[in-house]
């Protein structure tokens, strides 16, 4: 159950891959009172955009994996800046030795964190950036 007086609901848009990683990170991120919506890749997260867009809904936190097939994470933040979506941004990877020198460069204007990491690392990061 959510405790919105600790984040007032604060929506959380994860994308990420991998089943397991998100299910983990959600439930990290719900349990402490945020509001979480999951998309597997940066498609389907482009259409939960809209979508919320629609509603009236917006997201305070994208959070997303740098590294998917089809569109990356970095291109995913590209994509929705062309759609005038302006939210603070965390990537993570567990690959770090095959980001490129020029994904590097484009990271340094987001929060990063490698994977694996602890659950208060992701919690810490979060409430920096949206609370």
């Amino acid at each position: 159950m959510e405790d919105e007086s600790r984040h007032g609901k604060k929506h959380i848009l994860l994308v990420d891959d991998d089943p397991a990683f998100r299910s983990y990170a959600s439930m990290l991120l719900v349990r402490e009172g945020y509001r979480v919506s999951q998309a597997c890749d940066g498609g389907e997260a482009l259409t939960c955009v809209a979508l919320f867009r629609e509603r009236g809904d917006a997201i305070q936190l994208l959070f997303t994996d740098l590294k998917m097939d089809g569109m990356s994470g970095l291109e995913l933040i590209q994509q929705l800046r062309g759609m005038g979506v302006e939210v603070p941004v965390l990537v993570a990877t567990g690959f770090l030795d095959e980001v490129s020198f020029e994904e590097l460069q484009q990271i340094k204007s987001h929060r990063f964190l490698l994977k694996p990491f602890k659950p208060g690392e992701l919690l810490l990061c979060v409430r920096q950036m949206i609370d």
